[in-house]
């Protein structure tokens, strides 16, 4: 599978605005994060994969801490609550 970083699935689906509300950050931090500034926290990578059905991986966003090629990677609970409507991922939609 392709590597998808923040900046193409912003750009995918309506921009760091609507991206960043939608997954619960404020828009120019996933621009510094697209810029490599900054990075997410492990548990936000694990956030954010779960939100955006997989299309974002926790080992796109942190290669550092998650290892495709380990399989038992280290995980963080998601905050169910906190993965954002169907307007991103649909229910049964993966990209």
């Amino acid at each position: 599978m392709p590597v998808m970083d923040i900046r193409t699935y912003a750009l995918k689906h309506g921009g760091f605005p609507r991206v960043a509300e939608s997954l619960g950050f404020n828009a120019e931090y996933l621009r510094q994060v697209a810029k490599g500034r900054r990075r997410f926290s492990p548990k936000s990578a694990v956030l954010i994969e779960h939100a955006t059905c997989g299309a974002i991986t926790r080992e796109d966003l942190r290669p550092d801490i998650f290892r495709r090629d380990h399989p038992a990677t280290p995980t963080a609970t998601p905050v169910h609550s906190a993965i954002p409507d169907s307007s991103i991922c649909p229910r049964g939609h993966s990209e």
